[in-house]
C-alpha cells in the first residue's frame, strides 16, 4: 500500500460521540501522505458499492456497524477496523487511544487480519427468485407475529434433516455462532472454523439438537407452515418468506477482512464472556 496512495473510508454510528471521534480522526488522516479519504459518512446514508475501492475502512461504532458497513461491502479489498464506541466491542476490537498506531499500522501494509467468510440466501418461488445481501452473522428465521410458533423443513445438501415447529431457526456463520446463536443456547464454536451452523429456538421435537456443517454445504429452508415466516439478516429485516417458498443458503464468494488487533478469535470469545460474567 505504501507505494501508492491508500484510499481510507470512515463509518460512523448514528451517535454524536462517534460522530465526533471520526471528524477527529478525518483530520489525521488529512494530515497524512499519500492518502485519498472517504466520508466520514453516517451508516444509514451508504448504500451498497460506496465503499468497494478503499483500502481500508475505519467504523466508529460498536459491533452492529461493522455488520451494517459489512452489508453493503461487495469487495473483499478493503480491510475493516473497527474503533470501539459500543458496548462488548468482539468485532470492533480498537479503542480509541490506539487509533493512530493501527493508521500507521494501515498505511505501511503491514497488520495482522482476520478473513472471514459469509453467507447468502437464494429465493425460490412461483412468483420470483430474489439474492439476499450477505450475513456476516447470520440469519434469522421467526413468525411474524409474536409468540406463534413456525412450520419449516430444513434440507442439507439433499438430505431432510427435519420437518417441525419451533419459535424461530437461526442459521449462522462460524462467527455468528459466538452471537445469537450461542445466546439460544447454540454450540461454542472456533469463529475461525469452516462451518455453518443451524440453532432451533424451542423445536417441539426436543430430542432436536444445534447441527454444525461444513460451509460448502448448502441448506434449504422451506415454509411449510400457512403463514409468512420473518428473515432476519444480521438484526435487519430483509422480507418475507412464503408458504411454499424456500431459501437456499450457501457461502458467499466474497469473504470479510477484519483488522486483528489482538488475540485469536476463540481467545477473546472466552474472555469477553469472563469480562461480562464479572460485571453480573
Amino acid at each position: 500500500m505504501n507505494s501508492m496512495s491508500t484510499k481510507i473510508g470512515i463509518v460512523f454510528k448514528p451517535m454524536e460521540e462517534a460522530k465526533r471521534a471520526s471528524e477527529d480522526f478525518a483530520k489525521l488522516i488529512l494530515s497524512k501522505q499519500k492518502v485519498e479519504l472517504l466520508g466520514p459518512f453516517c451508516i444509514t446514508d451508504l448504500k451498497v458499492g460506496d465503499l468497494d475501492l478503499c483500502d481500508a475502512i475505519f467504523t466508529f461504532g460498536g459491533d452492529g456497524t461493522i455488520l451494517k458497513t459489512a452489508r453493503i461491502l461487495n469487495s473483499a479489498k478493503p480491510v475493516l477496523v473497527g474503533v470501539n464506541y459500543g458496548r462488548l466491542g468482539f468485532l470492533a476490537e480498537v479503542s480509541p487511544p490506539l487509533i493512530e498506531n493501527v493508521l500507521n499500522d494501515i498505511l505501511t501494509g503491514h497488520f495482522p487480519y482476520y478473513t472471514i467468510p459469509r453467507i447468502i440466501g437464494r429465493l425460490y418461488s412461483e412468483k420470483e427468485s430474489a439474492v439476499s445481501p450477505p450475513a456476516l452473522n447470520e440469519f434469522f428465521f421467526a413468525a411474524d407475529v409474536t409468540g406463534r410458533l413456525i412450520t419449516l423443513k430444513i434440507v442439507i445438501q439433499d438430505t431432510m434433516v427435519y420437518k417441525g415447529r419451533m419459535d424461530g431457526l437461526i442459521v449462522s456463520t462460524a462467527m455468528g455462532s459466538t452471537a445469537y446463536s450461542l445466546s439460544a443456547g447454540g454450540p461454542v464454536v472456533d469463529p475461525e472454523a469452516e462451518v455453518t451452523v443451524l440453532t432451533h429456538i424451542a423445536p417441539i421435537n426436543i430430542a432436536l439438537r444445534p447441527i454444525v456443517v461444513n460451509k460448502s454445504k448448502k441448506i434449504s429452508i422451506i415454509n411449510v407452515d400457512t403463514n409468512n415466516i420473518k428473515m432476519i439478516i444480521d438484526g435487519m429485516h430483509w422480507r418475507e418468506l412464503l408458504p411454499g417458498e424456500h431459501l437456499e443458503i450457501s457461502e458467499f464468494e466474497i469473504p470479510i477482512k477484519l483488522y486483528r488487533a489482538q488475540h485469536d478469535l476463540l481467545t477473546k470469545l472466552f474472555e469477553k464472556r469472563l469480562m461480562l460474567e464479572r460485571k453480573l
